[in-house]
């Protein structure tokens, strides 16, 4: 008996280190969770304490780039109470973007082949020009001043580019510059009986050119004229002049240039002898 005691006791005793040693585990465990935690906790909050300065940072810039702008506007009743903080922001901010529109676009920008354009843009080519004589054109005999309003604009050697627009015989200017302007007219006499006349007949003329601007003026202004009296006999079948002109003006967005011509039954409104144009310089 005093054998079976004993075992029991030491084995009661060897037991108790054992839970001992579990507690200290358990404890460690516990401790060591706590730590990974804590650790957690301090890397997401010096995260969150980055991102805020960073949004600092860079919301201090857009404000100070936003006083900058501000400063640069002259807004009629600052100061007062008619002052409308607002407007202001929108317009600062209108301005900010069109400053970066414009440095993106330089950045961007490349030299190409131009196409011709429809209409014109700032940094576009240079408007210009180029219309035809159209011999389907029907004048009458008619010895006074005519406006020529049957020119080709679209067929053949014609051209119109880069926002110039052509309209019942008017060239109509897309933005202001200096422009030259150039025309040249074919004159040409046939005689159908010429051995019915005596030498001392003659047929004399008067071939007046007109090169005309119109703009806000109510009449239009005459910006160029070259002039020629012919006599040609009556015996003569056929006689031939040509009229050229050019110069360079000032015009206007909108201004109109147009053509007239005294005798203008006389012309001959092929292509290659009788044309008129611009272009901007």
């Amino acid at each position: 008996m005093a054998a079976r005691s004993s075992k029991r006791q030491d084995s009661e005793c060897s037991t108790a280190p054992l839970a001992d040693d579990i507690y200290e585990r358990k404890a460690c465990n516990s401790h060591c969770t706590l730590v990974v935690l804590c650790s957690v906790l301090a890397f997401f909050c010096a995260g969150l304490l980055a991102g805020l300065a960073t949004m600092w940072v860079y919301f201090g810039q857009q404000i100070d780039q936003l006083r900058s702008a501000y400063e640069k506007l002259d807004l009629p009743g600052h100061g007062s109470d008619r002052w409308n903080i607002t407007a202001t922001v929108d317009e600062a901010v209108r301005m900010l973007l069109e400053q970066e529109e414009d440095q993106k676009a330089a950045a961007d920008h490349t030299q190409v082949g131009p196409p011709i354009q429809t209409g014109w843009s700032p940094g576009s080519r240079k408007p210009m020009a180029h219309l035809t004589g159209n011999p389907r054109q029907n004048l009458r005999k008619h010895h006074g001043e005519v406006k020529l309003r049957s020119w080709e604009s679209e067929q053949g050697l014609a051209t119109l580019a880069n926002g110039m627009k052509y309209r019942g015989g008017n060239l109509i200017i897309p933005v202001d510059g200096l422009y030259y302007i150039y025309s040249q007219l074919s004159y040409r006499f046939l005689n159908e009986n010429p051995e019915e006349h005596s030498d001392k007949d003659a047929n004399i003329f008067q071939l007046i050119h007109y090169t005309f601007k119109q703009s806000s003026y109510p009449e239009p202004q005459l910006i160029m004229k070259s002039s020629r009296s012919t006599c040609w006999s009556k015996r003569t079948e056929f006689g031939l002049y040509t009229s050229f002109q050019g110069g360079v003006f000032r015009l206007e967005k909108g201004d109109k240039v147009s053509i007239s011509v005294s005798n203008a039954q006389m012309i001959s409104f092929e292509e290659s002898s009788s044309f008129f144009g611009a272009f901007m310089i």
